[in-house]
């Protein structure tokens, strides 16, 4: 019978592999890894935002009523929709794109007045993104 003391390296090493592990799947880029999750339509829930942290909630999200809110549609082959709040309070939809410039990072260009934004994806889920301003 093997003793106890023998297993201790073995069970060492299976425990540092596990969190090496956790490690790198965590360095992945959310973009990547969750692509499908990403394209789709992703509206303000303002209700739950977090200092500079703002959170999105897919479309079918169940919201309180609001008088506007700002959301933005991707789509896998680079295009965006941004619908935002216009000068008259009514919601104004424009075209855009998007592009992958880092890691969780992306450049987003509206077309109707050039606006240029870089935002970081903090976290990413199938029905709550949150994401941030980056300069």
């Amino acid at each position: 019978m093997a003793k106890p003391k023998q297993f201790l390296p073995i069970f060492i090493l299976f425990c540092l592999s596990l969190i090496l592990t956790s490690m790198k799947c965590s360095d992945k880029d959310l973009i990547d890894a969750k692509k499908k999750a990403f394209c789709q339509k992703w509206v303000h829930s303002y209700e739950e935002d977090e200092d500079e942290n703002l959170v999105f909630r897919n479309s079918d999200y169940d919201l309180p009523p609001s008088r506007g809110r700002v959301s933005f549609e991707f789509f896998e082959d680079g295009k965006m929709n941004f619908t935002g709040i216009s000068p008259t309070d009514a919601h104004q939809a424009t075209g855009g794109i998007w592009e992958k410039i880092g890691k969780n990072i992306i450049e987003v260009s509206i077309d109707d007045n050039k606006q240029v934004m870089k935002l970081e994806i903090i976290s990413l889920e199938n029905n709550k993104m949150v994401i941030k301003y980056v300069n």
